[in-house]
């Protein structure tokens, strides 16, 4: 555990008198983080931080779940498991706490830091379309925003899948949180109005519509007050014609590395790869961006 953040002298560690609860690997509580580290030092032990706050006493917290027949709702207000696995909310991991017997623990409040390293982008819809019977998706008014690979602010992920499902798309999460506005401050306003300079130099938009420069889609995005952020450098790929030479089922691809990022958020190795996934997912899948995502 890193502590270098802390003052030692004549090998003590020196804490300020402030009370700041973290909860320990062990599941004790302690006065602060510096308090942790202090003890650490003291025992020759290695404890790490579980999470800020005091620790949670799963059976306290729990009570208001301790029946088979309670019904969770679909907010989004992930815990992580001891398992490693994320559940999305109290009433969820308290229903498979009571599953495990009390086996499972907290490890800490938020989603796996695993799958944060691994799979942060990841759009998971089952649950959702679970709750429905795979039947229309209805989702909660709880505002937890979501960025979309499209440049769009989603209210919370059940809206993003809500979204993919009747437009019959496959819009991955960029992020959690609101999506960033597009910097146009290189491109200069006078009275409220954009001024570009009358050079073509196309972008594709988050929209799939080619605008004449980056400045001519700043000024749209100002005279309609929108977001729409530039997807690629160049006029937008029509997948139709850039997908037709792979349109058979026997069509076998080679392994050469050619990254095209889909609308998905996920990494296609080469056209024909990416291609053949536009068909599998009969059209709902787009390009972001050729490389990486």
């Amino acid at each position: 555990m890193d502590c270098s953040e802390f003052r030692q002298a004549k090998g003590l560690m020196l804490c300020p008198k402030i009370a700041k609860p973290v909860c320990r690997t062990d599941d004790n509580t302690y006065v602060s983080k510096c308090d942790l580290c202090r003890q650490n030092l003291e025992s020759n032990k290695n404890v790490a931080v579980k999470y800020e706050r005091q620790c949670i006493q799963i059976q306290d917290y729990c009570k208001d779940f301790g029946s088979d027949k309670t019904y969770c709702t679909l907010e989004y207000m992930p815990h992580c498991g001891s398992d490693g696995k994320v559940y999305g909310n109290q009433c969820n991991f308290c229903f498979n706490v009571r599953k495990s017997k009390g086996a499972l623990s907290l490890q800490h409040l938020g989603r796996s830091l695993r799958d944060e390293d691994i799979q942060a982008n990841t759009l998971d819809c089952s649950q959702h379309l679970q709750a429905t019977g795979n039947g229309p998706i209805s989702c909660t008014r709880i505002y937890f925003p979501v960025c979309g690979t499209d440049g769009n602010t989603y209210a919370n992920e059940c809206e993003l899948c809500r979204h993919n499902q009747e437009k019959n798309k496959l819009v991955g999460k960029k992020h959690v949180g609101e999506c960033p506005k597009m910097d146009c401050s290189e491109f200069r306003q006078a009275k409220g109005l954009m001024l570009c300079p009358k050079i073509a130099k196309p972008v594709c938009g988050t929209d799939d519509n080619t605008y004449v420069s980056k400045c001519d889609l700043c000024r749209q995005n100002l005279e309609s007050n929108k977001n729409v952020a530039v997807k690629y450098g160049g006029q937008c790929i029509q997948i139709q014609d850039y997908c037709k030479d792979f349109g058979s089922d026997k069509t076998y691809c080679t392994l050469e590395y050619m990254p095209h990022c889909g609308s998905d958020g996920k990494v296609y190795g080469n056209q024909c790869n990416f291609c053949f996934n536009v068909r599998k997912s009969k059209g709902a899948l787009s390009l972001q961006h050729l490389g990486r995502c």
